[in-house]
């Protein structure tokens, strides 16, 4: 099946954060570990409120308040980052992930295309989009956004992989032969090519005239 990118659920804070709130910071994921989710809540705004500007901050209050399960935080925090930083990956990716899990389509699809917008050229923003317009069973959408990513300089191993499942899972045999040109001419006839094509032989391969019935051969 189709994945889209996995985050680290945790950023290592930066240098702009002060020592204080490292601390606060550190004290509030050790809270949540040890299931004190009121004290960890209350760190973190803590936290916020002595550095309200720091967009890296706010990003990793978001991420701790969803390990308590306060998506309604996270949101804030995540909101508040946006408006600091409008064009930051990160900020737009985590909330894209965070209404994507939340069963939020529309608000997913519009951070999703917020995230393209920002980096037309970033191919893991497009398998994103491939894949979750395909779990929207969106088809057309989705083969879209897939063969926008493959074409890309950017496109991993991973992103054509994706996109070779798919196709496959729908049948594109067309498509699939297209887009494993693509591949080949990029990475060569290598171990993950063979493991597609031999998934495809099955789709690919018609029927000898011996074996193939006619109309009425019962």
């Amino acid at each position: 099946m189709t994945e889209a990118r996995i985050k680290s659920p945790l950023p290592r804070m930066g240098v702009d954060v002060g020592d204080q709130i490292q601390t606060i910071i550190s004290k509030a994921s050790q809270e949540i570990s040890a299931g004190r989710l009121d004290t960890a809540a209350s760190l973190l705004k803590e936290a916020v409120n002595r550095m309200p500007g720091s967009s890296e901050l706010l990003t990793t209050a978001a991420l701790l308040s969803l390990q308590t399960g306060d998506s309604a935080s996270a949101e804030i925090y995540l909101l508040k980052a946006l408006q600091l930083s409008p064009t930051n990956k990160d900020v737009i990716h985590d909330l894209a992930l965070m209404y994507w899990s939340e069963g939020k389509t529309i608000a997913t699809r519009e951070m999703f295309q917020r995230l393209v917008d920002v980096d037309p050229g970033d191919a893991d923003s497009l398998n994103d989009v491939a894949v979750f317009e395909d779990q929207c069973g969106n088809v057309g959408d989705a083969t879209t956004a897939f063969k926008s990513a493959i074409i890309l300089p950017g496109a991993t191993r991973k992103v054509f992989e994706n996109c070779f499942e798919f196709l496959l899972r729908i049948g594109d045999v067309v498509g699939f032969r297209s887009v494993m040109g693509t591949y080949l001419s990029r990475y060569g006839d290598d171990d993950v090519a063979h493991k597609w094509q031999n998934e495809a032989a099955p789709a690919t391969i018609v029927p000898s005239a011996a074996t193939r019935k006619e109309p009425g051969d019962g």
